[in-house]
């Protein structure tokens, strides 16, 4: 499996272009965050990458609210956001957290590393190809 994994994108019409291209060699697409500026231009952003017609997994940066994002994704067939959830593609499990970047502590993400775990263990106990 090729993947194309992108972050801090901003909006970046530029960056977009760029991504769209590397796309077409990709078989999956990772947006781990900052895919806007405080949300702006986000509908049309997400519209764009549902448009390569590839599974396009995102987590919310400090930049996007969960909600908006999670609602903003929920509207395109190919954008799944995967913020605290194990998303499984093939053989391939990927593990979603986004937000934060600016605290040295993050109960919120302590709290979700125990299903994290709990979902690494189980694909483990099924293919023994899991690696943590």
């Amino acid at each position: 499996m090729k993947l194309l994994a992108f972050v801090d994108m901003h909006g970046s019409l530029k960056a977009l272009r760029k991504i769209i291209e590397k796309a077409k060699k990709a078989d999956i697409l990772v947006c781990a965050g900052d895919l806007t500026i405080f949300e702006q231009g986000m509908g049309y952003l997400l519209h764009e990458l549902d448009k390569i017609g590839k599974p396009v997994l995102l987590v919310d940066g400090n930049h996007e609210s969960v909600e908006d994002m999670r609602k903003a994704c929920s509207l395109f067939k190919n954008t799944v956001f995967i913020h605290k959830k194990a998303y499984k593609v093939g053989n391939y499990l990927f593990l979603g957290y986004g937000g934060g970047g600016f605290s040295m502590v993050d109960k919120s993400f302590e709290k979700g590393s125990k299903l994290f775990e709990k979902e690494v263990n189980k694909r483990r106990k099924i293919d023994k190809n899991v690696y943590s």
